[in-house]
C-alpha cells in the first residue's frame, strides 16, 4: 500500500508509526514538519527505496527510525539533526546533514563532517547499506559525533572499534552484530567505564580466543555471545566483570566450555546456555568437569538447539 494521500494534511501530527505495515511508497509525509516521532522500521520489503528528500521540512524531529532493508536515493537529508535523539537503521555513505546551528560547510569522507557533533542523541543504530556489504566501514568519524550516546548498535563489517577514549563515557548498552572484527574487541570494551549490557552476536568477532582482563568491564551487568562461530576458547582473569549478574552462551558451537575464571564472578545470578553441543552442557552438571565453575549461579537454563 501507497502512505494515505490524507496523511499530508495532517500538518500538525506529532508521532507516526508504519512499523510493520505494506507501506510502499513515504512521499506523503513531506508536510509533516511538525513530526517528532516517524517510525518506519520493518515496512515492507516492498518500500525499496526511501526518497532522500522525504524529511528536509522536519525541523523537529527528534526520533527517526528508519526501514532496516531499504535504499536511500542520495544523501539523506537532516534539516536539524543536531537536536536528533534517536537514529536508527541510518545507512553509512548516504547522509547529509542541514543544520544550520552546526556551522560548517565541508564534509567529511564518511557520514559525517569532521566538527558536527550531534549534542543530544542517545541511542544510534549503524548498518551497512545493502549494496555495500562487502565494504569494511569506518565508524570513527560517526561515533564521535554522539558525545552523549548510551546505545549503540553497529550492524555489517566495520574496520575497527574506536578507541574507548573516541566513544561517549556514557555509553551503557551496545551490540556488535556481524562487525567481523579482527582484532579483540575485549580489550577496548572492558574499559567503557558505564558499559552495563553487552551483545556480540553472528561474526561479531572473528578470532578463536577472548580474554576478560582483571578490573575490566567494571560496570558490566549482562554479557550476550551469541553465534560466533569461530570462538573456541574464552579466558576470564579474576576480578573481570565484578557486576555480571547475566550471561548468555548461544550457539557458540566451537566452544568447549565456560570459561576459566567464571567461578570468581560472585555476582552472577543467572546463566543461559542455548544451542551448545551435548559435550558442553554435561560439563555443566553435577559432578561435571566444570560444576565447580557455576555451582555459585542460583539460576541455570538449558535450552537444546532449535535446529535438531
Amino acid at each position: 500500500m501507497v502512505s494515505p494521500p490524507e496523511i499530508k494534511s495532517l500538518i500538525n501530527l506529532r508521532f507516526l508509526s508504519l512499523r510493520s505495515t505494506g507501506v510502499r511508497s513515504i512521499t506523503s509525509l513531506r508536510n509533516l514538519k511538525f513530526l517528532q516521532t516517524l517510525d518506519l522500521w520493518w515496512t515492507s520489503w516492498q518500500l525499496a527505496n526511501v526518497p532522500n528528500d522525504v524529511f528536509r521540512n522536519m525541523e523537529h524531529l527528534r526520533h527517526l527510525y528508519l526501514p532496516l532493508f531499504s535504499e536511500v536515493r542520495g544523501k539523506l537529508q537532516l534539516p536539524n539533526a543536531s537536536k536528533l535523539q534517536t537514529l536508527v537503521n541510518i545507512p553509512v555513505f548516504i547522509c547529509d546533514v542541514k543544520d544550520p546551528m552546526a556551522g560548517f560547510d565541508k564534509f567529511g569522507n564518511n557520514l559525517m563532517p569532521s566538527n558536527f557533533t550531534f549534542n543530544c542523541l542517545h541511542v544510534h543504530k549503524i548498518r551497512c547499506p545493502n549494496s555495500n556489504w562487502d565494504k569494511r566501514v569506518d565508524i570513527t568519524p560517526m561515533v564521535t559525533s554522539c558525545p552523549h550516546i548510551y546505545q549503540l548498535r553497529l550492524l555489517w563489517k566495520i574496520e575497527k572499534l574506536p578507541e574507548h577514549g573516541k566513544i561517549s563515557p556514557h555509553l551503557a548498552r551496545l551490540m556488535l552484530h556481524a562487525t567481523h572484527l579482527e582484532e579483540g574487541p575485549m580489550l577496548i570494551l572492558e574499559k567503557f567505564p558505564d558499559l552495563k549490557i553487552l551483545h556480540l552476536r553472528s561474526h561479531a568477532y572473528t578470532r578463536k580466543k577472548i580474554i576478560c582482563s582483571v578490573r575490566g568491564f567494571p560496570q558490566l551487568q549482562s554479557l550476550v555471545l551469541a553465534y560466533l562461530r569461530n570462538l573456541e576458547e574464552w579466558e576470564v582473569e579474576k576480578g573481570s566483570m565484578p557486576n555480571l549478574c547475566h550471561l548468555k552462551i548461544e550457539y557458540c558451537q566451537n566452544l568447549s566450555m565456560v570459561p576459566n575464571g567464571l567461578q570468581f564472578v560472585n555476582n552472577l545470578q543467572k546463566l543461559e546456555i542455548e544451542g551448545m553441543y551435548s559435550s558442553f552442557i554435561a560439563r555443566l552438571g553435577e559432578g561435571g568437569q566444570d560444576f565447580y565453575k557455576i555451582r555459585h549461579v542460583p539460576s541455570l537454563e538449558v535450552k537444546p538447539s532449535r535446529f535438531v
